[in-house]
């Protein structure tokens, strides 16, 4: 299902000379609506402090380069389209995405570019905008209470840095420094309440205001005034109400709230613009990790509700004629009785008992239809949906890594269907080879069998199909290996001769080095399978990976957690991956859950497992951490009977050729033997 609404957008992120560059007033928004009248259909403008903004609906993508030229002309934009154009919506009118955290100036700026364009906006950006209301009123009455970090005031901030110049410089600001507010809009009226208890004397200037001086009378006040004075302009303006030239006492304090702004910015005075405040304190739109996922939680569940909403309004017509058969069949069933009620009923007149029996028609209709046509709905729903087809293995950890991602895509993609189909890999049939847990899955991709799918990445092989993408890492937990034991006893605890299982090389070298008194034996199966080998007490322990043992909530069977230095992971170890066709839309669309840092993390590790063109299966382990612009990566490599173990920091190049020289040493020891 497709939602054609399309954003562009120059956003908090630009300069502010860009932003006033490009504001749009209701004037330059007539003009631009004719001109852009012969390539797309009533759009709809938002021009604010923090951004300028269009919102229109094309079904051809072409026409986007073109609006954008004649809106922004060469200027570097924001393009958003379709779920992320409603979400960007969603997070705008709820104060997410200004330079104050869930300000709610912004909803009434929304309301008044509304008002003056509602009868020349596309109805479903109408449909979105009065949507977007509403999200707005839920999100500060009912999520904003569940958030550590509470909504600021522009108002407050503006408050907070004169107590300071207060505090500060005592001399100059004083309660009797007069307070000077130019505008008395929305902003100015909050900020005034703010400080009237502060300050004894304020003047206000404004032509829209009956008790305010006209603007134009503010150089004459100045003139008069000969210490520092604190102003505040927050009004439109086409030019520069304050100039070098105006007679501004020399030490003030100026606060422009204003795009475009309001005072020339080279003034010789202490000026504080819009990005000047919010770089003193960035601390105003940061969020702890909580936070973050609740409010994206709500966001995303908002942005299906609307397409679910527009999906059943066009189901509605349907659904009309649906009810239309049985409410004359009801109505006709009833009307038989009509002689009987008659006499029941002999103080009301015809007309009332005939609005009464419509009445009864109507309730029985209704209540016996409401579940099949709540049901004719989630299946249409359903069936307008993408379905997306995501290959698994069929092992209960392989299930549970799937159901994680499974949250994820669920939670980022709700225009998709997402469908699991389970894949039997050669590993699972107890075939091995280099890829024995991936081959299958490869080939469901290659076959378009399966739309994704889900690996540990572990399992990868460096080299992986040419027309296959890993899209995604978007999660990595714990990379150690864990003992668990059949007594519960620690590794350093466990007896001499102690049988310990495991199939990996890497793992087995390792313990040799902890250990080198105990025995170690193949294990092979998944993970539930190894477990009941060691409950059958063919093994006295067992090493497994904690990230699957997490997964499926099995912590307390842990005896012993190995260190990084004491055990080195595989490669890519505790990360889960989504492999796509390169060529699905599906490879970019991922990237958005991608993980950065996993990402470039695990890469260095597969660089090293490439570079040594060695497989998933080799005694081999890298686990790399980046902290800060350095690199901190571990490494394990068993070659030619040499055991190189150690811990390296600095850049990707720097490791890649620390290790080289390592190897190198090793391999002309190798050859003088």
């Amino acid at each position: 299902m497709e939602i054609n609404i399309v954003n562009i957008e120059i956003d908090k992120d630009t300069h502010i000379s860009i932003r006033e560059k490009f504001y749009i007033n209701s004037e330059k928004i007539i003009n631009l609506q004719k001109e852009l009248n012969p390539i797309i259909e009533k759009p709809f403008f938002l021009s604010t402090c923090n951004r300028t903004s269009i919102y229109f609906t094309t079904d051809d993508t072409s026409k986007i380069d073109k609006v954008k030229e004649i809106v922004f002309s060469d200027a570097v934009c924001k393009i958003r389209i379709g779920i992320e154009a409603i979400k960007h919506f969603l997070k705008v009118i709820c104060g997410l995405e200004s330079q104050v955290f869930a300000e709610t100036d912004i909803a009434h700026q929304i309301k008044e570019h509304y008002k003056q364009q509602k009868n020349s906006i596309n109805p479903l950006i109408e449909e979105l905008i009065n949507y977007g209301f509403s999200v707005h009123k839920e999100f500060h009455s009912s999520i904003l209470p569940k958030i550590k970090k509470q909504k600021q005031i522009l108002a407050k901030i503006v408050f907070e840095n004169i107590k300071n110049f207060l505090q500060k410089k005592p001399n100059d600001f004083n309660t009797k420094t007069p307070l000077i507010l130019i505008g008395y809009g929305f902003v100015n009226k909050a900020i005034h309440n703010e400080l009237k208890e502060y300050f004894e004397k304020v003047w206000i200037f404004s032509d829209n205001f009956k008790k305010a001086i006209p603007k134009n009378k503010i150089n004459n006040i100045l003139k008069e005034i000969k210490d520092p004075v604190i102003i505040i302009s927050a009004t439109n303006s086409h030019s520069f109400i304050l100039t070098q030239k105006s007679p501004i006492p020399p030490n003030s304090i100026i606060f422009d709230l204003s795009v475009p702004r309001s005072i020339d910015p080279n003034i010789n005075q202490t000026l504080f613009d819009l990005d000047k405040i919010a770089n003193q304190h960035p601390e105003n739109i940061k969020l702890n990790l909580d936070d973050q996922i609740i409010i994206h939680n709500f966001l995303n569940e908002k942005v299906n509700e609307f397409i679910e909403k527009k999906l059943v309004n066009e189901l509605n017509p349907l659904i009309k004629n649906f009810y239309e058969t049985p409410l004359k069949i009801a109505e006709e069933k009833i009307n038989q009785y009509y002689s009987e009620l008659e006499k029941i009923l002999q103080k009301f007149d015809e007309k009332e008992i005939k609005e009464l029996l419509k009445y009864m028609s109507q309730k029985i209709v209704n209540k016996s239809l409401e579940e099949p046509i709540k049901k004719i709905k989630e299946l249409y729903i359903q069936n307008k949906k993408k379905k997306i087809i995501v290959g698994t293995r069929g092992s209960k950890l392989a299930l549970a890594q799937t159901q994680i991602i499974l949250e994820i895509l669920h939670s980022f993609f709700p225009e998709f269907i997402f469908q699991t189909k389970i894949i039997k890999t050669s590993g699972d049939k107890q075939i091995y080879t280099t890829n024995s847990f991936v081959k299958e899955l490869e080939e469901a991709l290659m076959k378009e069998e399966i739309d994704l799918a889900i690996h540990s990445l572990k399992d990868l092989p460096y080299k992986i199909n040419d027309y296959l993408d890993i899209a995604a890492i978007p999660i990595r937990d714990e990379p150690n290996d864990v003992l668990i034991t059949r007594d519960g006893k620690s590794l350093y605890d466990l007896k001499p001769n102690s049988i310990i299982g495991t199939s990996s090389q890497r793992r087995k070298k390792q313990l040799e080095l902890l250990r080198p008194d105990l025995i170690i034996k193949e294990i092979r199966g998944n993970l539930d399978t190894r477990i009941k080998k060691l409950i059958d007490k063919e093994y006295d322990g067992i090493i497994v990976a904690l990230a699957g043992i997490k997964r499926l909530n099995l912590e307390k069977l842990v005896s012993h957690v190995f260190s990084i230095e004491e055990m080195v992971p595989a490669v890519g170890q505790g990360a889960i991956a989504i492999q796509t066709r390169k060529k699905s839309f599906l490879t970019e669309a991922l990237r958005k859950i991608d993980n950065p840092k996993f990402r470039e993390e695990i890469e260095i590790e597969r660089e090293i497992m490439g570079k040594l063109d060695l497989g998933c299966s080799y005694p081999l382990g890298a686990n790399a951490q980046k902290k800060d612009n350095s690199i901190q990566l571990n490494y394990f490599i068993h070659i030619n009977q040499n055991i190189i173990k150690e811990k390296i920091n600095g850049s990707k190049s720097e490791i890649l050729r620390k290790i080289q020289e390592n190897l190198s040493l090793i391999q002309k020891e190798y050859l003088h033997q």
